[in-house]
Order: C-alpha cells, then structure tokens, then sequence
C-alpha cells in the first residue's frame, strides 16, 4: 500500500465521524461575500481591513495582506448562548459574521437581507467549524500605553461590570458600621428585641448579597483575566515573529526565551488580583464619608498611619526594584549558560570538559541566589508589614479613643467606636492590599525595561511597503556596502552583481569570502548598509518581505529539522498532493533512501533529524525547498555532505527545472554543469565565467581547484 492509499483511506475514516460535508472556508468562490464578512468581523472587534486584502478570495490571503492572524475553532452544542466574540462561520453552505450584540448572536452577511437571530432552528444549519480573527500588537508598543490598549482593547464591558460589582459589594458593606452603631447605642441599652431581629435579618441580607456581589467580581475578574492572557499571548508570538532576522543574532537563545516569558509575568501581575485591588482602592473611598461621619479625629489619625505606610512601602519597592533588575540580568546569563551547554553536550563529554563547566554553572548559580535572597528579603519585609499594619493601626486607633474618653467621656460612645472600626478595617486592608499591589506594578518596571528590545525594534513589515507581487528571478546588486556591526570590516564593498532569471550560477571563493553572507542578504536575513538589492528591478527594501520570501527557497548550511515524522518535515505545514512530494523526492533522489526506511515517510524524527545521516538530511532540506517550486533556488553548502554522483545527479535534475538557481559552495567538483561563476574574495568579485573561462585565465580559481583535488 502506497502512502497515497493510506492518505485516502485516513480521509475515509474522518467521513465517518462527521455526517456533514466538509466545509472549506479557506477556498471560496466569491471574493465580495468573504472580503466583506472579514470587514465586519473587523468593525465589531475594532480594526480595519487592508483595502487590497478585498480583492481576495481565501481567508489565509486576506489575513496576509491585512497582518492579522486566524483560528480554526469548533462550535460546541448551544453555543449561541454564551460570547465567544466575533466568528466567521458558514450557514447554508455561505460564509457569515456572527456578531453577538444585547446577549445574542446574530448571522449577519450581505446577501442576506436582514439579520438573523442565532436559535436551535438557525443554529442547526451553520457548521461546526468556524473562525476567529486576531488583530496585531500596535506597532508603537514600546510604550506603557500602549500596553494599556492591549488591557482594555475590546474589554470596556468587562470593566463596566468588575466596577459595578464591586462598587455594590462596597456600598453593601456600609451596613455593617451602622449595624454596630444601632446595636450597642440602641439595642442593647433599651433591650428592643424587635429591632435586634430587624438587625440580625439585615445583616443576613447583606453578607448574602456581599457575597454574591464579591463572587460575580471574582467571575468576571476570571473572565477579564483569559481574554487579556489569550489576546496578550498571541500577540506577543506574533511580534516576535515578525522582527527582523538579524535581530535575533545578537541575543543568545536563553536570553531571548527569558524576555518572551516575562510577558505572562507582567499579564499576571496586571491581571485579576492587581485589577480587583486597584478597584477595592477606588470604592473603599467611600469609606471615608462613614468614617468622617462618627469622627473626623480618628478618620485624620487614619489617613496618617496609611501615608506613614505608604512611604514604608515605597521605600521597600524602591530597593526591591534595585534587585529584581540585577535578578533579571543573572536569570538571563544563567539560561543562556544553561542552553548551550545542553545542545552542546555532545562535545563538552568528548572534550572532557564536565568539571568545568559544572564549575561555571556553580559560579552563575550561587550569584543568582544571592540576588534573589536579597529580593526576597525585601519582598517578606513588604509582606509581613501588610499583614501586621492593620492590627497595629486598629491599636493605635483604640489608644487615641481610650485617651480622647479620658479628656471628655462623651465624645464618642461605644457604638460609634466599633462603626467607626467597622468602616476603617475593611478601608486599611483595602489600602494595604492596594499598596502591596504597588510594589508588584513598581517591581514591574524593570521587566518592562527587559523587554523594550522586543517591543522597540522596527518590525520587517511596515505599511509603507509594497506588495512583491510574483516575480520573475531576476536579482541586480548594486553598489552595495554591507558590515556586521559598525566597528567590523566591510564583507562587501561597492558589489555590483547581475542575475538573470532562470540562470544557473554559483558563487565560490575561500572561507570568510562572504558567500554565506550574500545568500543572507538576498532573502533579507541581513540588511545593507548601502546600495541595494533589487528583484525585477525594484528594491527590495521596499517590498514585503515575507511575500517575497515565499518565492525564494534558502537551503542554509543549519540543519533546520523539527520534530515530526518525514512527511510533516517536507511538507513544512504546506498544502501539496502526494504527486508533488514524490516529484520532490525523485529530484533529489531521497526517493531512494525513503524505500529502506520500514515506516517510509512515516518515520518519526528527533528535533535535529538525529536518525539521518548528513547527505539524508540534506535531500530532506532540497525536497522541502523544491516542492514549493520557488523562482529562486539558494544552496548554502546545501550538497557539502553528498557523493560526488548524488551532487552531479541532483544538479542534473536542478538545471532542468524553471527558476533561478544559486549555489554557494566550496564543492567545486560540481561547477562544470553551471552557467557562470562568480568568484569572491575579500569585499568584492574579482572574477566571473564559465568554469573552462575561469580555470584558464585565473590563477586563483585554478588553486581552489587544485586544494579541491579536482579535475575537469
């Protein structure tokens, strides 16, 4: 059985546990109705359309063209009932908004005259399978501002209610001051039971209602809490995906992983309990009237104690910061250290080189434990002082009113001290919990400076750039001046290079001559300093890189093979028929190789490719890179672990292919079958021709071939 017989048969399978056709979304033939449907999706979660992405016909082009991201989801039984936000889903075999506006869902799409409600009836009739869209990070997000957005973008309702909930939760609460007020001034002294049980059922009444009141906070804080963490995270990846290549060569791997978690800790700190803290500081001010109202003197003695404390903690924070940030830096150098010493453990165990780098690590480590107890020090100090101010104040307050009863017995009863204490505990707690949640934001700032290279750095795609557009493979360089840092040597100086689309050409010259480089620079890995690099005449600075990327296949020396089986590997999560992949294979001769393998393509393979040899790996790269049949072919040493016959066999069957090839070798033994050479050394080319040109006049050239051991 053949691996297409066994695709057919899975898909068999699939048809048996859904009775309904299978519904693509993806591939429709109006482009109006979808382009429209996305625009309304749009205007219900606030964002815009990019005008060109109306032009459109699939969602995953219209997505593209409007940098925005989408999500396969499943519709659950009833699930009208509950806001799961704007949808994009298919009724009646047509695509349609599902906005949910005044508690309900409704199908909304041009061709339909009115909008429909979402109930059994119309349920049934929309598939199970429907999209969410998601908007990108705005691209000023260095800001704090803009990270509020990020909080409350789309998330107004959810706040209206937190503030609702909690402001009854407080206003609520008053009753149980004046409860106390009435209890010992009236009640007890005049014995009225009648009024006690009016008492005892208010007070029932009102816990009961507090704590409903409390736990719907709760509920909704949850609720707040996921959209924020769901919004943020996708967010987040979505930047980091689309900042420029380079960027990530100047930061180690650990480092790098560090700053991306610090945004869930900077989500967490700012999520529910800082939220409801924040909003328990706000309403407990209304405290303060029940307080002013039994006495004045306490509520200013009260007022004293929490500025008192709100120094004591400001200062903690202050020294805490300090820490954090020094805690931030050694957390990083230790993941860092960490990483590399594990994908590298091969070699450390080959060196024998354990005990040092167990020496190393302990260094790390014991300076990181250091800093953290420091943090935590102070950390216990801000927690301990939260825990004990309020019982210290409430003595304090109880000295004054024992003092005050002293100098005039009746300025104040009983009663108006426990209503006065009744109203000024919850008000200090609320306080203190406020200010602990401001040493968490406080301590946030060196996180947040942590992780301004990730949010600050331009990203690859900007609106002004243009749409590449299918192009042809034809590549002019010119005068182009490219350096790694500015404090290095030019790799290239005033290099002016002509490509024609559909050439064959390789690029040879010795170690460190820029080969690896200039592939870099082609497929916008690396930018110039000066000149330009232009495809069909037109810079590519100004065109999208990612679209002109998915032209370009950049087989580089790196083996990137991630964990999976053969076929997943090749495929790359791309949409091709089993024809194509055999086509794949059959030109680089893997074909060959995958008939010994007994699980053929599906071979499970380790992150690495581990179980390949070399030269498998690399026909597993050439078949990803030749399956998307690209206008540009780019080899980076991409056939240097290949037999000599295996190098000449697939460049055969390269040639015959239409598109631009480019090869950067030091395998010279395969130049012969290339239409012309380019040879570099230095900053420039110092000579271009055929290999018989070149082997003749260029002295150079012919001392490459010769440290090659190879003839014509």
């Amino acid at each position: 059985m053949t691996e297409k017989d066994i695709e057919d048969s899975l898909s068999e399978l699939a048809k048996v546990i859904s009775n309904k056709r299978q519904v693509e979304l993806l591939m429709t033939s109006d482009k109006t109705d979808l382009a429209h449907i996305c625009a309304l999706i749009g205007q219900a979660a606030g964002f815009e359309l990019n005008p060109r992405s109306l032009k459109e016909a699939t969602l995953e082009e219209i997505c593209k063209k409007s940098d925005l991201h989408y999500r396969k989801i499943f519709l659950p039984q009833n699930w009208w009932e509950k806001d799961h936000g704007p949808l994009i889903g298919y009724y009646q075999n047509k695509p349609v908004a599902l906005l949910y506006e005044k508690n309900r869902y409704l199908i909304v799409s041009p061709t339909l005259k009115q909008k429909l409600a979402v109930n059994a009836q119309t349920g049934a009739k929309i598939h199970p399978d429907a999209y969410m869209l998601y908007p990108p990070l705005p691209e000023n997000m260095g800001t704090f501002r803009a990270l509020l957005h990020v909080f409350f973008y789309n998330k107004l309702p959810d706040y209206f209610f937190l503030a609702i909930a909690g402001a009854l939760a407080t206003c609520v609460s008053f009753f149980f001051p004046l409860s106390n007020k009435i209890l010992f001034d009236t009640v007890i002294p005049l014995f009225d039971l009648t009024l006690l049980g009016q008492i005892l059922l208010g007070l029932i009444i009102a816990t009961a209602a507090s704590s409903m009141f409390l736990l719907a906070r709760s509920f909704i804080g949850l609720r707040l809490n996921a959209k924020i963490s769901h919004h943020l995270q996708l967010s987040i990846w979505d930047r980091i995906l689309k900042l420029p290549v380079n960027f990530f060569r100047k930061m180690a791997r650990g480092d790098l992983i560090q700053r991306t978690l610090i945004f869930d800790t900077i989500r967490r700190t700012l999520g529910q309990q800082t939220l409801i803290a924040l909003f328990d500081g706000l309403f407990v001010s209304l405290y303060l009237i029940v307080m002013f109202i039994f006495s004045w003197r306490l509520t200013l003695v009260g007022l004293g104690i929490v500025t008192v404390a709100s120094l004591f903690f400001l200062v903690i924070a202050s020294f805490k910061v300090r820490w954090d940030k020094a805690l931030l830096q050694s957390n990083a150098k230790i993941n860092a250290f960490l990483i590399s010493m594990i994908t590298g453990i091969d070699k450390l165990r080959t060196a024998g080189a354990e005990n040092q780098v167990f020496a190393r690590w302990a260094k790390y480590y014991s300076e990181n434990q250091r800093i953290t107890l420091k943090s935590q020090f102070f950390e216990a100090m801000a927690k301990t002082a939260n825990q004990s101010l309020s019982l210290l104040s409430s003595l304090l307050i109880f000295a004054i009113v024992i003092w005050m009863r002293f100098e005039d017995p009746t300025v104040m009863t009983i009663g108006e001290y426990l209503a006065f204490i009744a109203a000024y505990v919850p008000f200090s707690l609320a306080i203190f919990e406020v200010l602990n949640s401001g040493i968490s934001l406080i301590s946030l700032i060196p996180f947040w400076q942590r992780v301004q290279p990730l949010l600050k750095t331009p990203l690859e795609t900007t609106k002004e750039k243009q749409p590449s557009g299918p192009i042809s493979g034809k590549i002019t360089i010119q005068n182009l001046h490219f350096r790694y840092s500015e404090n290095a040597p030019f790799i290239f100086k005033e290099l002016n290079l002509e490509i024609d689309a559909g050439a064959l050409i390789a690029i040879v010259g010795p170690s460190g001559s820029g080969k690896s480089t200039l592939c870099r620079l082609l497929v916008g890995f690396e930018i110039p300093e000066k000149g330009s690099i232009q495809f069909d005449d037109r810079d590519s600075k100004e065109l999208i890189p990612n679209e002109l990327r998915q032209q370009i296949s950049f087989v580089m020396q790196q083996r990137a093979i991630f964990a999976g089986t053969l076929y997943e590997n090749i495929l790359c999560d791309g949409h091709y028929s089993y024809e194509e992949v055999e086509t794949a294979l059959r030109l680089t001769t893997f074909d060959r190789d995958i008939k010994q393998f007994p699980a053929g393509l599906q071979t499970i393979l380790p992150s690495g490719g581990g179980l390949l040899s070399g030269g498998e790996r690399q026909k597993l790269l050439l078949s990803r890179a030749l399956i998307r049949q690209p206008k540009i072919l780019i080899l980076d040493e991409g056939m240097n672990s290949l037999q000599s016959t295996t190098q000449a066999e697939i460049i055969k069957a390269v040639k015959s292919l239409k598109m631009t090839r480019i090869l950067a070798t030091h395998q010279l033994n395969i130049l012969t079958a290339v239409d012309q050479i380019f040879l570099f050394e230095k900053d420039n080319i110092v000579a271009k021709g055929t290999f018989d040109e070149l082997i003749k006049t260029n002295r150079n050239f012919s001392q490459l071939i010769e440290a090659q051991s190879v003839t014509k």
